[in-house]
């Protein structure tokens, strides 16, 4: 998705920051599989992680911090993450993350 966050500097910043990465990798090894495949029953490695509520949103709500906020965060695999996206960007995102999202 660097598309999109490359577009907004701030965005751009925290993706490509050092605690981005280091919470990026720490997400993937706690958890390897694909949330939403996992709840479908089959086993696909987790290769994303993707923001519940927008990065974008997180960031205007609670600052730098939304953005690493350990629960607005879910491990896809690039398939579901790319579905999830569209999906969100077309207005008919489906509610996948109904038991993670704590808001």
């Amino acid at each position: 998705m660097s598309g999109y966050y490359d577009l907004d500097p701030e965005l751009h910043a925290h993706r490509v920051s050092r605690r981005w990465k280091v919470l990026r990798g720490h997400l993937l090894s706690e958890s390897p599989l694909c949330a939403v495949c996992r709840r479908l029953g089959r086993y696909e490695a987790a290769t994303e992680i993707h923001h519940i509520v927008p990065a974008r949103e997180m960031l205007d709500r609670y600052g730098s911090e939304g953005f690493y906020d350990e629960r607005n965060l879910v491990n896809l695999c690039h398939r579901c993450h790319v579905k999830h996206e569209n999906a969100w960007r077309f207005g008919e995102s489906e509610v996948f993350f109904g038991v993670t999202v704590r808001w």
